[in-house]
């Protein structure tokens, strides 16, 4: 078997599935020693120069009733489209760049099984994010000295909070459903740096997006070993705020349920909160309907593995 240099480590290894054991084993050791497989060129690094011209408000009205239909992943796609349409015109509207940031992750949570396609769509939101938080002149002075995105958060505001929240989200998808477990281990970094943004969010806007910040930090407290300073006790808290923050919203029963009973073995509970899911009109939730949608369909699945969860 022919490994191309230029692949990463992540191809790589999934070439490797079907090679015998030993030379996998070893060849995956000598990957895992030199290399890790979360990585990316930033978003600000990519051209921001408007190659069209017009008016956006057409396309902004557009992209509201496209969001009301974009229920499937054809459907979200077209609604990607219109706002990166929006983008050739005009490259730095704020509010574009994280919808697409937010829409992106979605379409890699729902809509494929695919862990390349995931890592391609997260990483493009990822990417969005990092152009919105470009648009902060601070920030954008720092990283422009070759800081990082967690190295700079401090300087960034409750303006950003929506590119530092959608990029976290995306940080935290991305490490869960694309990198191998194996790498893990390698990769954990990533959710110390995904922290330190969530922390940045808590202190310019606590009960952002109806507490979705605060349900991040429950799943990040969830996530990582005990050495790394996993707490369930934390994250429990935490999942408290954002159900305080967030009464009308669909995500921390949907959260709960889908990461956190499994591990305390509350049956019952699991079963409360996804049937009150199911019970909310998609559309008066305090979610974008096409996540309110998503998590609606998820709860379903997921109530119907009650027996083999618990």
């Amino acid at each position: 078997m022919r490994i191309k240099m230029q692949e990463t480590p992540l191809k790589i290894l999934n070439r490797l599935q079907n090679a015998p054991w030993l030379i996998r084993s070893i060849l995956m050791l000598v990957i895992l020693s030199v290399s890790s497989c979360t990585s990316w060129e930033p978003g600000w690094t990519y051209s921001q120069q408007a190659t069209a011209s017009g008016e956006i408000d057409a396309l902004l009205k557009r992209a509201d009733e496209q969001s009301l239909e974009a229920v499937n992943k054809d459907k979200l796609q077209a609604l990607l489209t219109t706002y990166e349409e929006i983008l050739t015109i005009q490259p730095d509207h704020r509010d574009t760049l994280t919808d697409l940031c937010s829409y992106y992750t979605l379409l890699g949570a729902g809509y494929t099984s695919d862990r390349s396609y995931k890592a391609e769509v997260y990483i493009q939101a990822i990417r969005y994010c990092e152009k919105a938080m470009y648009l902060n002149p601070a920030f954008m002075q720092r990283v422009d000295q070759g800081e990082n995105v967690w190295e700079a958060a401090s300087l960034l505001t409750a303006e950003d909070a929506d590119a530092m929240g959608y990029w976290a989200t995306a940080v935290l998808y991305y490490f869960k459903e694309v990198v191998p477990d194996p790498l893990k281990v390698f990769d954990a970094r990533w959710m110390t740096r995904a922290r330190i943004v969530m922390e940045r969010v808590e202190t310019v806007n606590p009960e952002w997006s109806g507490g979705a910040n605060y349900f991040n930090l429950g799943i990040y407290y969830l996530a990582v070993p005990k050495a790394m300073g996993g707490d369930m006790d934390k994250a429990q808290a935490y999942f408290e705020k954002s159900a305080t923050s967030g009464p009308d919203w669909l995500l921390t029963p949907w959260g709960k349920a889908k990461y956190y009973y499994p591990l305390t073995g509350d049956r019952q509970a699991f079963i409360q909160d996804l049937e009150w899911v199911l019970a909310r009109n998609p559309s008066e939730t305090g979610e974008p309907y096409p996540w309110s949608v998503y998590f609606q369909t998820q709860a379903s699945e997921l109530k119907a593995q009650t027996d083999a969860l618990f």
